[in-house]
């Protein structure tokens, strides 16, 4: 039997309800464009801290990038007549003890330093997120068995590793270094990001891009890591400054490492780290050796943490800003 009443209320709500969808289609462009990365940027921009520290890092690859145009010394310019001079009106950081130029030496080294340190954890990224998100969504055995190979490269003896292929192949080419460092350096971000993705896969919109019929494939990379870039990005620029130290670090323990020229001939690098074990030795005597390299060190670390603190911050979907 037809029901007029029941027939009334049905039509009366399908039109509040195309009335509502109208509506809400109309007010979309006034908050289009309001995503999570232009929200992330609104906030971050709030953090004065952050925002000077990447003015900071932007003004240091640019001068470390430019200078062979800024400069008119070249980072390996031997001149004897300036021997261990002091800083001066010429030579504004003065020169090491072959007479070359200590603020070109410094803005090289920054170069090779800050592409160690950006190209390796921008490696290990694409790797430990990728291979993370995987191991994650997959579950089960198969999970336990990407884990269980991330346990055991952890167990490796990364730097005695090093110097086996530097000695037996007798390859001492930076490339090596770029290589070697992302071979570990992205088990920590596999394992941050297996953890996020854990709990991420159990939420409800999963099981609706599931019911839908999303591919994994398109449920992982396209729904979960977007979800995981807050702790993404705050783990890649810890990884930058760790990765600097480890360079650092090898060539303060006199593993040297070269590069082409432009000449063809191969040629040891001139990273900060070098140039901090350098000056070390010659303190005494000519402390600006030191003291130049280890300043735009600390500063250009220091500069990367608080970035990063902010990077978290701005991404955190619970911070009020």
């Amino acid at each position: 039997m037809f029901d007029l009443k029941q027939w009334y209320k049905s039509a009366t709500s399908a039109a509040f309800l195309s009335e509502e969808l109208e509506r809400k289609s109309e007010e979309a462009p006034e908050v289009a464009g309001k995503s999570l990365t232009s929200e992330a940027w609104r906030r971050l921009k709030k953090n004065r801290m952050a925002l000077a520290a990447m003015i900071y890092l932007a003004a240091i690859v640019i001068l470390c990038f430019t200078a062979q145009w800024i400069i008119p010394f070249s980072w390996d310019e031997v001149n004897f007549v300036t021997e261990a001079e002091a800083p001066s009106n010429i030579h504004w950081f003065g020169t090491d003890e072959l007479g070359r130029d200590l603020l070109a030496r410094v803005l090289y080294g920054g170069r090779v330093s800050l592409s160690v340190g950006f190209v390796t954890a921008l490696i290990s990224m694409v790797i430990g997120v990728s291979y993370g998100a995987i191991a994650g969504y997959v579950g089960g055995a198969r999970d336990r068995w990407m884990m269980r190979v991330v346990d055991v490269l952890y167990a490796l003896p990364s730097y005695f590793i090093l110097l086996l292929v530097m000695v037996f192949f007798s390859i001492n080419s930076i490339y090596l270094l770029f290589l070697f460092l992302a071979a570990f350096q992205w088990l920590g971000m596999a394992r941050i990001v297996r953890g996020q993705i854990l709990s991420l896969k159990e939420r409800d919109f999963v099981t609706a891009l599931r019911s839908c019929g999303a591919s994994p494939a398109r449920i992982v990379f396209l729904h979960l890591i977007p979800n995981c870039l807050g702790v993404i990005c705050v783990y890649a620029t810890l990884t930058v400054p760790g990765i600097i130290l480890q360079e650092a670090f090898l060539s303060f323990i006199g593993i040297s490492f070269e590069v082409r020229g432009s000449d063809g001939v191969m040629k040891p690098i001139a990273s900060w780290g070098t140039l901090i074990s350098e000056g070390a030795k010659v303190v005494d005597t000519a402390p600006w050796l030191l003291l130049y390299p280890a300043l735009f060190f600390s500063l250009t670390l220091l500069a990367i943490n608080f970035l990063g603190d902010g990077l978290r911050d701005a991404f955190d979907p619970n911070m009020k800003v």
